[in-house]
């Protein structure tokens, strides 16, 4: 449901996977905000509501884009600068 709904949201959405159930955060629990961003128009506005949020709980902000899978072929190791990306 959670990827569903951010898939579709036109804006940032703020989810807490590891808070209690129907709590709101305080600004001492928050040590960090993670902006999982495609490479779209999108990305500005949720950068800078990650900012802001980051910045209001004195937290550290992260920004992460993922790519699809990578993999070698049977029986071959990936190449040092693929191991990266994995």
């Amino acid at each position: 449901v959670t990827a569903k709904l951010l898939d579709g949201a036109n804006c940032p959405v703020w989810t807490g996977a590891h808070l209690d159930s129907g709590s709101q955060p305080e600004p001492q629990q928050c040590q960090a905000v993670l902006c999982a961003i495609d490479l779209d128009d999108k990305a500005g506005p949720v950068l800078q509501a990650g900012a802001a949020w980051a910045a209001a709980f004195g937290a550290s902000l992260h920004v992460v884009h993922v790519l699809a899978g990578v993999s070698a072929p049977a029986g071959r190791a990936l190449p040092a600068e693929a191991r990266d990306l994995v």
